[in-house]
């Protein structure tokens, strides 16, 4: 078989990690550019379901470092269950491609004092 060379990676290797596990959670579909709102599991609730189990201020931080993996930037906002009838956090992410800023740099002439 021939090596290929891809813009980008098939649909099935999305979903896996750099070791070629599945991955835990839906980072390819989460991390797409769209704003996902995510609640988290319950044990009062269980029927329910949920995407994630952690304390959302520990999973905020995974889905920091999995847009970092894959080159993005997110903003997770979450908000505790608390202010929710069914007592389950929830988290709103978008992600977006990281973006390099090139600063303009200003010229100095040699002969102009530079303070006055």
């Amino acid at each position: 078989m021939m090596s290929q060379v891809l813009k980008e990676p098939p649909e099935w290797a999305k979903t896996l990690d750099r070791l070629g596990r599945p991955n835990k959670y839906n980072w390819h579909k989460w991390l797409d550019g769209q704003t996902h709102l995510l609640v988290r599991r319950s044990e009062q609730h269980p029927i329910m379901g949920g995407d994630y189990e952690t304390q959302s201020r520990f999973f905020r931080h995974m889905v920091i470092r999995a847009a970092e993996k894959r080159g993005k930037t997110v903003e997770a906002i979450w908000r505790n269950g608390r202010n929710f009838e069914d007592g389950r956090d929830r988290m709103l992410i978008t992600a977006s491609d990281k973006t390099i800023e090139f600063v303009k740099a200003q010229s100095v002439s040699l002969h102009e004092p530079l303070y006055t």
